[in-house]
């Protein structure tokens, strides 16, 4: 059992000051002088009041499994190196300047932003630490269209990351946690600035089969190739070509040059550079074709409530424009709570930052919940007197939300909300 040889001086305050007389005495105010008498009830006094305030230090240090002891200087500053400062914390995002071969030290921050103005080919990620979530977002800059490759080995499953969201100005989030023998294993699917997730169907930029059949959203950098039947339950974007020689069910098909021998059949929006389609196109609800449109025959059995539709002008049909994305930062630090559930009903993705306020030696950390789930969490803690422990997140459109702390004492742990803030891109 960890233990501490320092003592209280004069437990029980006998032949001392009062509170009040020291605080008044001369002595204490301005120094001992020589030649001078050193009073006992001073000297009691301030010798208790040093004493009682290391014993308790050191006491709470012994109960957290540190042994100390006076006699020796050099152990006894290797133990109390063990005391967290706001020099052991890291700040919870790092701007990270453009490198086609960037390096992310995740013993200096635990979250990153580049803006891509070219392509990624090779990542290093150095200072890991077992248990640490180390988050990565790479935007888009107004050309879009960069790609990113090059995970490092200690990375695992790369074949399964995706490709950032090539939307220009768009940025894909990444988050990682580490694993106990230092591997770096993806912990949340990868999201994208636009509201949506962002992931592969396969490891291959080129997929061939029968049929293919995704209950997820779906995404292919290169070319999609099924020679059967292609369902999808939600969206599937492809940045090259879909070939499908039979029917493409979805939600939504999002391509830049998409071709089908048969029929396609969309129950979503469909947004393509050229849509050639020898059979016949039925579309449930808005069709944006960004180049040519071919078909046998187009059915769109509604035009739409988003204002995205068609016009047909001089038997071209042109797309209106898309509406432009807006981010609105909201500090709602004075409506918001530990322990208590929220809903994102502002129809757009958004991003919860802040921190919770700490006070005393107890340990206090926050974990945060996105609809019940903590693997989409980011949790922290802090022991320093008043330090920060923050907390960041993304939240999906109509996703509930819920940051817990270990304590709301008045006098340790975490006291309450310090800030918080909410990011509503929509």
């Amino acid at each position: 059992m960890a233990s501490t040889n320092l003592q209280q001086w004069n437990p029980t305050a006998v032949n001392q000051e009062t509170d009040a007389q020291y605080a008044a005495d001369s002595t204490r105010a301005g120094g001992a002088v020589d030649p001078a008498i050193f009073l006992s009830v001073l000297g009691n006094k301030a010798f208790y009041q040093w004493s009682t305030y290391l014993t308790a230090l050191f006491q709470a240090f012994a109960n957290k499994g540190f042994t100390t002891s006076d006699s020796s200087l050099n152990t006894l500053t290797a133990q109390c190196a063990n005391f967290l400062t706001t020099a052991d914390t890291l700040p919870p995002i790092q701007s990270v300047a453009y490198s086609s071969t960037p390096t992310f030290n995740a013993g200096a921050a635990s979250g990153f932003q580049m803006t891509l103005t070219g392509n990624v080919t090779g990542i290093t990620i150095t200072g890991v630490a077992p248990g640490e979530l180390i988050a990565i977002e790479f935007i888009q800059d107004g050309t879009g269209g960069r790609t990113v490759n090059g995970w490092p080995t200690l990375v695992t499953n790369t074949a399964a990351i995706p490709q950032p969201d090539l939307s220009p100005g768009i940025g894909t989030l990444y988050l990682f946690r580490v694993e106990l023998n230092g591997n770096v294993h993806p912990a949340a699917p990868a999201i994208s600035g636009n509201g949506t997730y962002v992931t592969n169907l396969t490891a291959a930029d080129t997929v061939t089969g029968g049929a293919l059949v995704v209950t997820g959203n779906g995404r292919v950098v290169g070319t999609l190739t099924v020679n059967g039947v292609a369902t999808f339950t939600n969206n599937v974007q492809v940045n090259a070509a879909l070939g499908v020689t039979g029917n493409v069910t979805a939600g939504g098909v999002i391509a830049t040059n998409t071709q089908t021998n048969n029929n396609a059949n969309v129950n979503g929006t469909t947004t393509t550079g050229a849509l050639s389609v020898t059979g016949s196109a039925n579309v449930a609800s808005n069709l944006l074709v960004g180049s040519r449109l071919t078909a046998g025959s187009l059915t769109l059995s509604s035009p739409g409530s988003s204002g995205q539709v068609l016009t047909n002008v001089g038997g071209v049909f042109v797309p209106e424009a898309v509406p432009a994305q807006t981010a609105t930062r909201n500090d709602v630090t004075g409506s918001r709570s530990f322990g208590t559930t929220y809903t994102n009903s502002s129809g757009g993705v958004m991003y919860v930052t802040g921190y919770g306020n700490t006070r005393g030696s107890a340990v206090g950390s926050v974990a945060c919940f996105v609809n019940g789930d903590a693997d989409f969490a980011n949790t922290a803690t802090a022991t320093i007197d008043g330090g920060a422990c923050g907390f960041s997140f993304v939240v999906p459109s109509g996703g509930t939300y819920q940051i817990q702390a270990n304590t709301l004492a008045s006098d340790t742990g975490v006291t309450g909300v310090g800030k918080w803030i909410e990011t509503v891109v929509s």
